[in-house]
This record gives C-alpha cells, structure tokens and sequence, in this order.
C-alpha cells in the first residue's frame, strides 16, 4: 500500500480522468506470475495506463527493490480506481497477521450496482469470463447487485461500489444491534449488514 499523508500525494499518484475519492481496488500479481506490468500496458494502452515505482524503503534512489504500480488514466470500470501492483526482489518479510476480536477472517467479495457491461473490461483485465454476470479472482468474487436474489436493501451510493462481503468467524461479536448494523440474510445465510454513507460501501459480514 502507499501511505498518503496530504491531498497533494494523493493527486499525484490518481490517474487523470479519475474520480477523487472514489473506492479504489489493487489487484497484485502473484510471485512467480508469467505476466508482467510491462506486458498489462502494452496490451491495455487504450486506457492510457502509467506506471509509478515505490522503493520498499521509503527511498527516492529509483534502482532500489521495491513495489511497481500500474494505473489507468482511463478507468477499467466507471467510478473506481483499478490498479495492478508488482513487487521485486527482494520482498520485504511479511508481519504476521493478529486474529482480531470481531472475527473477521478475510474479503469474500465486492458487490458493484452496474449492468454486466460495465465490468467487460475488468474481466478482460483479470483474464476471467463474466460467468453468471459474477467473476472470480482467486477466492474473492465480483458481484452485480441485480444477480443477488436476496441481497439487502442498501441506500444509495455516489459510486457503483456498493457493498464489500467479509466472512467471519462468527456474527457474536455484531450481536449488539447499533442504529447502523443489522441482521440480514445473504445468499440464503445469515449475514450481519453495517451501513455507512453515500459516499463509502457498505459491508456485508457472513459465515
């Protein structure tokens, strides 16, 4: 991830033609991938990509190992920032991950309010057919709201990311209702639904 401490920082690194503010997904090429950055920009030029190089160490020298960003000036899907992320050897060890008093064990999925051919370039990105208006990217699953028979009434959103699935452990730690979290059934489960404002998804918890 990049740490963004002003406004300014932030502009530089979003693409022109870019939403400000708008939610913003990385899809990181796995280590030992065949594919490269360089190869993603020679064959989505159309979208006007550009690539920014981050040193691991937070040097400025740009011979350092580090990780290599690839954006899009035109967005793969409207209204949200899509980018691919490499990194070099030597990669950094990774911290443990701490199990954390809600429960949550990782992202099941991102659910977008749009018409299937509006994710057509991303599944061209990610090398995935659009089966059943879902995609599938490794164990993580792109919904469209419409193809979601019991998906829970969710306000209205500026951007057309609308809701990010999380599975947990267990709902326990949601049982106290607050004004903004409630019990919901998802994909014929039982689900906890928090919801935000129109600016930011909402999160949708499940088993």
């Amino acid at each position: 991830m990049i740490e963004v401490t002003n406004e300014r920082d932030y502009l530089d690194f979003v693409p022109e033609g870019m939403k400000p503010c708008c939610p913003g997904i990385e899809l990181a090429l796995p280590e030992g991938s065949e594919s490269s950055l360089a190869a993603f920009e020679n064959e989505f030029s159309h979208l006007c990509p550009t690539t920014i190089h981050v040193n691991y160490d937070g040097s400025i020298d740009q011979r350092q190992p580090g990780w290599n960003y690839l954006n899009f000036e035109t967005p793969v899907v409207t209204d949200t920032f899509i980018w691919l992320a490499e990194s070099e050897e030597p990669i950094p060890v990774r911290e443990s991950i701490t199990d954390h008093p809600n429960g949550i064990k990782g992202i099941l999925g991102f659910v977008f309010d749009l018409e299937p051919d509006k994710l057509r370039g991303f599944s061209k990105l990610v090398k995935q057919d659009l089966s059943g208006a879902t995609i599938k990217i490794g164990g993580i699953e792109v919904w469209l709201k419409n193809t979601i028979e019991d998906f829970p009434d969710v306000h209205a959103k500026i951007f057309p990311l609308i809701a990010i699935i999380l599975k947990a452990a267990n709902l326990d730690y949601f049982a106290a209702q607050m004004d903004n979290v409630r019990k919901v059934s998802f994909m014929s489960g039982p689900a906890v639904h928090i919801e935000t404002n129109m600016q930011s998804w909402d999160l949708l918890i499940t088993l």
